[in-house]
């Protein structure tokens, strides 16, 4: 079942056991003392209230921190791949095209596959963009360079390539 689904459903039921008992309160408990009450009764739920609204803050400040922790991560992924790819121009073939790709199999991989997964929320998105990127690691640590210039210019994928932890993976 949906989370959101499950949500409501436990929010609508606390509250329908809330107003029943409340009016069975009301229709069966003595009258006596009921002003006295509402007004006790008043001040508690204003605090409530108000610490439930700070709650909800709270949630909504975490909810939008991970989107764009999320948002940044994708950025920083997309623009390390772009970097690679276009570093790769100063190679030699064939490392210039395997590096090209390797690009572009590893952005297919992700935008079509592993993406897909994370928002099904299925907490393991596979390997094959690992995979793929250690296979261009390698290509491009094997990339037979000329002079220093094409060294200095031969790009260096990072591990994580972007990303800050495995695919599907949270934290």
């Amino acid at each position: 079942m949906n989370i959101y689904v499950a949500g409501i459903f436990w929010v609508l039921g606390a509250a329908a056991v809330a107003a029943v008992v409340a009016y069975l309160v009301r229709r069966i408990g003595e009258t006596d003392g009921i002003m006295e009450n509402n007004e006790a009764a008043g001040q508690v739920f204003t605090i409530v209230g108000g610490l439930h609204a700070v709650l909800l803050a709270f949630v909504l400040i975490s909810l939008f921190d991970s989107v764009n922790a999320a948002e940044d991560g994708s950025y920083r992924e997309a623009d390390s791949l772009v970097a690679a790819s276009w570093a790769a121009d100063a190679l030699p073939e064939p490392t210039r095209t395997d590096v090209r790709d390797l690009s572009i199999s590893y952005a297919g991989t992700v935008a079509d596959q592993e993406w897909p997964l994370m928002r099904e929320g299925n907490g393991d998105a596979g390997d094959d963009g690992w995979r793929q990127l250690d296979q261009l690691r390698v290509s491009v640590a094997a990339a037979a360079v000329s002079d220093e210039w094409q060294n200095d210019r031969r790009p260096r994928p990072r591990r994580s390539c972007g990303r800050s932890t495995r695919p599907g993976r949270s934290g």
